[in-house]
């Protein structure tokens, strides 16, 4: 696993989403992390996901390295293709 180091923007991120499992009425259900590459977005991606895995269900996307996400509809549909099949 790879070192993390812990910031104030993240922490506050991580809190904001275990709120929002808690209460989803009152809090959004959808985040995202963006920024420059090298900044710690995956590292942050892999804590969120240890931290809530038995809470919540993960989509995500990488852009440069996920192939053929080059349309709004077309990342709709990685993302969903993800979600597991409630019936």
């Amino acid at each position: 696993s790879d070192p993390y180091i812990s910031r104030q923007s993240a922490k506050k991120l991580l809190d904001n989403f275990g709120r929002a499992l808690k209460q989803p009425a009152a809090n959004p259900l959808v985040f995202y992390a963006y920024g420059i590459g090298g900044v710690g977005k995956s590292t942050f991606l892999g804590k969120l996901r240890e931290t809530y895995a038995q809470d919540a269900t993960f989509a995500g996307a990488f852009f440069g390295s996920t192939s053929k996400i080059d349309s709004p509809l077309a990342l709709m549909e990685h993302l969903y293709k993800q979600l597991p099949d409630e019936g």
